[in-house]
């Protein structure tokens, strides 16, 4: 009986030495593959090729397509640089333009209130008594009016009255002359300055060197109550 239990008491312990063992190996194992899950999560995923497309990653839904735009996105697209080039043309050929308008519009306010200074003097305006009021860089003198038989009728006082209102030539590089003329019958008269953009064809003639061609069909005026219209330019009509 004795020799009996004492083997089973052996044989238990073996079992508990065998179930240590297993509980060991077993640990190891699991930290063996945690480690090594570990390193896996670590590591970079593959990156696979397919022709024509992008690289991609296994956790990628799809490919993403590289090869290029279509004729109809590249139609589109230089549709729309058009557009929006034709637009800042034209704001910038407006923007220049009103430069050089500013020019005709601060000679007009400046000859108007000349005229009024000469009416507070004299009781009539320069005009009044059919004067023509020519404005420019230049003589009349110089100009192809002279020697016709009406230039001394029509323009005979016009030099004259400039110089009794105090109006001095615009400078050399002036792009416009300026006209204001008699209105009406029985001696009346309007405060109404016109503007032209130099031209060949103008009473002055003009020389090509001394026209600007981007003012070509440009008429500025002001009007008795001072207000400044503009012609010939898209979008401006009044100042």
């Amino acid at each position: 009986m004795k020799n009996i239990t004492g083997s089973t008491a052996c044989q238990g312990v073996e079992k508990d030495r065998c179930k240590s063992k297993t509980k060991i190996r077993f640990n190891e194992q699991s930290s063996k593959e945690a480690q090594t899950s570990k390193t896996e999560q670590n590591k970079p995923y593959p990156i696979t090729f397919k022709r024509g497309y992008q690289p991609t990653t296994p956790d990628c839904k799809g490919y993403i397509n590289n090869r290029g735009i279509t004729i109809i996105e590249l139609l589109v697209a230089v549709a729309i640089v058009g557009i929006l080039a034709t637009l800042a043309i034209n704001r910038y050929r407006t923007f220049v333009l009103k430069t050089k308008i500013q020019e005709a519009v601060l000679m007009l306010k400046h000859i108007q209130e000349m005229s009024d200074a000469y009416y507070a003097n004299h009781g009539l305006y320069p005009t009044q008594d059919g004067t023509y009021l020519l404005i420019a860089d230049k003589s009349l003198g110089d100009s192809n009016l002279a020697g016709h038989w009406y230039y001394d009728m029509l323009f005979g006082k016009t030099e004259q009255r400039l110089k009794e209102m105090g109006i001095s030539k615009p400078s050399g590089d002036s792009r416009f002359w300026y006209y204001a003329h008699f209105w009406g019958f029985m001696g009346s008269s309007t405060r109404i300055v016109y503007a032209y953009p130099k031209t060949r064809w103008d009473w002055y003639g003009f020389s090509e060197e001394e026209c600007d061609n981007t003012l070509e069909n440009v008429t500025v005026a002001i009007d008795n109550d001072g207000s400044v219209y503009v012609w010939g330019v898209p979008g401006l009509n009044t100042w």
